[in-house]
């Protein structure tokens, strides 16, 4: 009996043991002999002389996972060491300023051979490995209008515009701007792996609408100027002032239209300035569903939707004043 018990428990902890193998699951911190080293240094893939910045590395699972393994920073002059548990990982390279002239990482499993970085990490052993930083390319976008004559929608039309830009290529699924407004009229996106990307910008303000640039070439360690074009002479759309039930005039409340038409795709909206004052213009004539919004600073908006049905008409700018129900200092301090 005491042999059968004592089998059976040999059983269980070689099947643990073996379990755990097969999982690959780390150590936990302070066993540096499970362990293995890196070290190495990151060099300008052009002149092969050590970087003059710092970078981040991102160690990703090479199977193919999306989850990412661990950070490591290098000093000023690219150099590294760390830690690492024993596997095979691919590694990103991110400039860590804002101002670099490299390439801001990519999924490392869209990158060919030659640009991509594999490194084996095995226990109580130190890999050495050279990574190369790539020079990138930028993107500078700029509004105009459609005598390519630029301008800045802050100046021209006293109004914030809420304007995002999405730009994607074979390489990168996509590249966020870092900034979703063009109030002065430029937009500068840099740290960019060379090749082709389509440019897609999104307005607030003139119109929730959408312009699509495609073939943008990016070189490395030039500039691509891309020009954005709004027809200022097209008047169809609403403007009109929002104050509150006493008439003061609302900075930051909104309006919002919905399509009924579905062949209008997009929603449009805009907020007002601080005379209550907005214009949202460029809009397809049709059917809309109005909103009113307001937006506490520092606290999510208060939405009033169900406001009636608005029709919009070519080339025609709608007067649209509205009054909402509710005093600022109501407004600000309860949601309704």
């Amino acid at each position: 009996m005491r042999r059968t018990i004592f089998c059976v428990l040999a059983v269980l902890v070689i099947g643990i043991i073996g379990s755990h193998v097969l999982m690959a699951v780390p150590q936990v911190e302070g066993e540096e002999d499970n362990y293995g080293k890196v070290i190495g240094q990151v060099i300008d893939a052009e002149s092969g002389e050590p970087v003059n910045e710092a970078f981040q590395l991102i160690f990703y699972d090479h199977r193919g996972a999306e989850f990412i393994k661990q950070y490591v920073e290098t000093d000023t002059h690219g150099h590294f060491i760390e830690e690492l548990f024993p596997y095979i990982y691919y590694v990103g390279l991110s400039p860590l300023s804002n101002n670099s002239k490299y390439c801001k990482p990519p999924s490392p499993f869209k990158l060919n051979e030659e640009k991509r970085h594999i490194v084996k990490i095995e226990k109580g052993k130190i890999t050495e490995i050279q990574l190369k930083a790539f020079l990138g390319g930028s993107i500078r976008i700029y509004t105009a209008d459609m005598s390519n004559t630029r301008f800045n929608p802050q100046e021209k039309f006293n109004l914030e515009f809420s304007i995002h830009t999405l730009l994607t290529s074979s390489i990168y699924e996509s590249v966020d701007s870092g900034r979703d407004d063009l109030n002065d009229g430029e937009l500068f996106v840099n740290k960019l792996h060379p090749g082709l990307y389509t440019i897609r910008v999104s307005f607030r303000g003139l119109g929730y609408q959408s312009i699509k640039k495609e073939n943008i070439l990016v070189e490395k360690g030039k500039t691509t100027e891309v020009l954005i074009n709004i027809d200022l002479n097209d008047n169809t759309g609403i403007e009109g002032i929002i104050t509150d039930a006493n008439g003061v005039a609302l900075e930051d409340a909104g309006i919002g239209l919905s399509p009924i038409d579905q062949l209008i795709k997009g929603d449009f909206g805009v907020k007002t300035n601080k005379n209550g004052y907005f214009i949202l213009k460029g809009m397809p004539e049709g059917y809309y569903h109005l909103s009113y919004e307001y937006y506490r600073k520092g606290v999510d908006l208060i939405s009033f939707p169900g406001q009636g049905i608005i029709e919009i008409k070519k080339n025609v700018l709608k007067r649209l004043d509205i009054q909402l129900k509710y005093t600022k200092d109501e407004l600000e301090n309860e949601s309704k």
